[in-house]
């Protein structure tokens, strides 16, 4: 009897230890208060309704990503703090740590670079920087032309109207949705596409055969970005049935799988060699 109340104890203490633990992993943030994490920025997007800014780097590459680094990501805390953080979640992502599952979705093709994504997290637009935006005023300034564009304006009333009316109605915006987003990046539509699927499984409106493929390409870019080439390739395989996919696409991903499990065996030949 006298052993519960220190019993009693121990489990308090491991409930708060489980508690901060817990908590520390909710924000993981630099110095700057930026996401370090791109499932926390996502998941605090979508519960605080704002969008996610991206600043794309690798430190101490080259002089024009120091300038960025130490102008822009390290500017007076006030001014970032109000710019930004105020109105975006601002997820840094420096490519010197490393490439991860989320750089590969973004083709990033040169650095510094921005991308806006939705508070849904759905591509919106990007852009490298230049000298034209060398200057934290020019910076702010570009960024704010970028969020009231007339194209991030039309994305995101696509994003809306994929939310509304009837099933059908809701399925017909995904699908502009899908033909307006440049091809690298429909990836990020994946969820929308997965409940395509669940709207219209009787094909009444013809479009299941293009959400079929849609999202399998979705899912197989996703595994190849964290570098499942087998998922990958089961996934483009996975189309060799279904009729209702365009004769044309299906042969594209079987090609593709084919294509990509003979890099495969190859990779795996040359290995066994060098090691014999």
């Amino acid at each position: 009897m006298k052993k519960r109340p220190f019993l009693a104890f121990v489990l308090f203490v491991s409930l708060v230890m489980t508690l901060l633990v817990t908590g520390c992993h909710k924000a993981q943030l630099d110095a700057d208060s930026c996401y370090i994490d791109f499932d926390q920025a996502s998941k605090a997007a979508a519960s605080k309704k704002k969008d996610i800014l991206i600043l794309v780097t690798i430190e101490n590459a080259d002089p024009f990503n120091e300038w960025f680094v130490k102008n822009i990501i390290h500017a007076p805390a006030s001014a970032f703090a109000s710019d930004f953080l105020k109105n975006y979640i601002v997820f840094r992502m420096d490519l010197s740590q490393g490439i991860n599952n989320y750089s590969g979705l973004l083709n990033i093709s040169m650095t510094p670079s921005v991308f806006l994504l939705s508070k849904e997290g759905f591509y919106l637009t990007h852009f490298i920087v230049t000298e034209e935006s060398d200057d934290y005023d020019a910076f702010k300034k570009h960024i704010n032309q970028l969020e009231t564009s007339p194209s991030v304006s039309q994305t995101k009333e696509l994003i809306d109207a994929c939310k509304k009316g009837s099933t059908t109605e809701k399925l017909t915006a995904i699908n502009n949705l899908y033909d307006s987003t440049p091809a690298e990046y429909r990836a990020f539509l994946s969820p929308l596409l997965q409940k395509a699927l669940k709207y219209d499984k009787a094909n009444k409106t013809g479009l299941r055969g293009k959400m079929i493929y849609a999202y399998v390409d979705a899912a197989a870019v996703k595994a190849m970005s964290r570098g499942d080439i087998q998922e990958t390739i089961r996934l483009y395989r996975s189309l060799e049935k279904e009729t209702l996919v365009d004769e044309d696409l299906r042969q594209q991903a079987l090609y593709t799988a084919d294509y990509l499990q003979r890099l495969t065996d190859a990779r795996e030949t040359l290995t066994h060699t060098e090691q014999n």
